[in-house]
C-alpha cells in the first residue's frame, strides 16, 4: 500500500487500469470488421466493470464533495451524468445487429467523456486525503483494483 495519505495513487491506477480495458473493448468493437459479438463483449464490459467502478467513485466524489468548490462540484455531477449516459446508449446500440455506425460514434464519444472524467477526478478530488472518503467505498475501489490487476497481470478465463 502506498505511504501517499491522498486518493492519487488508488485513483490513478484504478483510472489506468479501466482506460486500458475500455480501450481493448472498444478498439475490438469498433474496428470495421467487427461483428454483433464484439459489440456485446463491449456491452458486457461497461456494465459488469465500468458501470459499477463509476458507481463507486462517484460515492467518492459525492463524499468528500464539500471539499471542493461548487462550480468543479458541479462540473464532476455533470461529467458523471453524461458518462452514465453515454455508457448506456452505447449498451443499446451494442445489442442491435445493425447499430454498427452510431456505435462507432456513440462509443468514441463514451470513450472522450471517460477520459474527461478520470482527468477531472484526478485533478480535483485526487488530492484529497484518503481519510476523507468512507472506508466502505475506498473496500469496493481496493478490490476492483485488485481485481483489475490480477486480470492484467494474466489471468485468463
Amino acid at each position: 500500500m502506498s505511504r501517499d495519505p491522498s486518493l492519487q495513487p488508488l485513483l490513478r491506477s484504478l483510472h489506468e487500469q479501466m482506460r486500458g480495458e475500455l480501450n481493448a473493448a472498444f478498439d475490438s468493437a469498433c474496428d470495421p470488421a467487427a461483428g454483433v459479438w464484439d459489440r456485446w463483449a463491449a456491452v458486457r464490459f461497461l456494465e459488469t466493470e465500468l458501470r459499477p467502478f463509476l458507481v463507486a467513485e462517484r460515492d467518492v466524489v459525492q463524499a468528500v464533495g464539500e471539499r471542493v468548490s461548487a462550480a468543479v462540484a458541479e462540473q464532476l455531477w455533470a461529467a458523471g451524468e453524461l458518462l452514465s449516459v453515454l455508457a448506456a446508449r452505447v449498451c443499446e446500440l451494442g445489442r442491435l445487429a445493425q447499430g454498427g455506425v452510431e456505435f462507432l460514434q456513440t462509443a468514441e464519444k463514451c470513450r472522450l467523456a471517460f477520459g474527461y472524467w478520470c482527468g477531472n477526478v484526478e485533478t480535483f478530488i485526487a488530492p484529497i486525503e484518503r481519510s476523507a472518503a468512507p472506508s466502505l467505498v475506498l473496500a469496493r475501489l481496493q478490490h476492483m483494483e485488485q481485481r483489475a490487476g490480477c486480470s492484467a497481470g494474466g489471468v485468463t478465463g
